[in-house]
């Protein structure tokens, strides 16, 4: 399995991951020491590849309209444009916003950043937690059409 490239995208209460013609769900979370499980395994993660049972596997992470590369605010979901942590999640899931509207706030190397409704619609779901450390990209806050 060394070598083989995997794409993968973020859905609720994981990663959908794709190996050739084969989709599987995948378990993510982190342990209050920062360890990140994947199906309850510690897991080792680059920026391109992720260590698991000894196993190196490269990945593309796919943007929201599962493309490489395409910006993570395009699709239904809010991302950080840089790793930060979270401070505040002014929304809950149900709630109707306009675009513009602060959607949750977080810290980026001393800097606080509000990230807004790309446009009006219902929350859906809320990917993150006050003081939880986020990567760019990854959907934070995802909004009805």
């Amino acid at each position: 399995m060394a070598g083989e490239l995997v794409t993968s995208r973020v859905v609720a209460g994981g990663v959908e991951v794709t190996v050739g013609d084969r989709v599987v769900h995948v378990a993510v979370s982190r342990r209050a020491d920062g360890v990140l499980l994947v199906n309850g395994q510690a897991a080792e993660v680059e920026a391109d590849a992720v260590t698991l049972g000894g196993d190196r596997l490269d990945v593309q992470v796919l943007g929201e309209r599962g493309a490489a590369g395409t910006g993570g605010n395009a699709g239904p979901g809010l991302s950080s444009p840089t790793p930060a942590t979270v401070a505040r999640v002014l929304v809950a899931v149900g709630d109707e916003v306009e675009a513009g509207q602060a959607l949750l706030v977080v810290v980026a190397m001393k800097t606080e950043l509000t990230l807004v409704a790309p446009r009006a619609g219902r929350v859906t779901a809320i990917h993150a937690a006050p003081l939880q450390s986020v990567r760019a990209g990854v959907p934070l806050v995802e909004l009805s059409a």
